[in-house]
This record gives C-alpha cells, sequence and structure tokens, in this order.
C-alpha cells in the first residue's frame, strides 16, 4: 500500500504478458524448478488428484514470486532450500493440508478416492 501497488494486479499482469516483464533472478529461477520438481513428482505419483501444467505453473509462481519483497523472496528461499536438502517435498505437505481439510486422512486416500469413484 505504501508504494500504491496492487501485487495481485501485476502477478496477473504478469501471467499475461499485459506489458510487465520478468525479471531475472536467480533465486526465482530456482523456486520455480524446485517447486516444479516436488509437483512433478506428486502429479505422477496421484495423478487423480494433483494435475500439473508444468508452463502455466512457472509462470503463475514466477510472476508470484515476482511481487514479493526480496526480504520475503530470501526467506522463501531459504525454506525452499532447507527442504530439499533436507529431502521434504513442501507441496506434498501442502496437499496433506488440502486433502485432510476436505475430510481425507491422507492424499494416497484421496487418490484411491477419485481412482475408483463410487
Amino acid at each position: 500500500k505504501s508504494e500504491n501497488r496492487n501485487l495481485m494486479t501485476e502477478k496477473y499482469a504478469k501471467m499475461t504478458y499485459q506489458g510487465l516483464k520478468s525479471k531475472s533472478n536467480k533465486m526465482i529461477e530456482e523456486i520455480v524448478s524446485i517447486e516444479s520438481e516436488w509437483l512433478n513428482s506428486l502429479s505422477k505419483k496421484f495423478p487423480h488428484i494433483i494435475s500439473h501444467n508444468e508452463n502455466y505453473f512457472k509462470s503463475y509462481l514466477t510472476s508470484e514470486l515476482e511481487t514479493y519483497s526480496e526480504q520475503t523472496l530470501k526467506l522463501y528461499y531459504n525454506d525452499i532450500i532447507t527442504s530439499k536438502e533436507k529431502l521434504i517435498n513442501l507441496a506434498r505437505i501442502r496437499y496433506e493440508y488440502l486433502v485432510n481439510s476436505l475430510g481425507y486422512d491422507s492424499i494416497e486416500e484421496a487418490e484411491k478416492s477419485k481412482s475408483n469413484p463410487q
């Protein structure tokens, strides 16, 4: 607000290429690469509940990350790198929360439910 910016408008303008060019940023590139790897592995394992359009995902995440302050971006980057080093897939954790909120005990249960509808 203090900078008179609308972050949602900026993000979607970047996504639809409406005059806002993406900045080259190594942290953003690495975050997007790692997050995409995590999501790719999940979509292969759970294809009925996790679909992944890699190009759209990368565009969306890059556009979102470009709206972050440098400090927020550094903190997020550190979390991503630490998680990768510890072999923690943060995308899986997010999906676990999501399927739990929908009443499933696990991603596996949600996948089974969607692959064998009754």
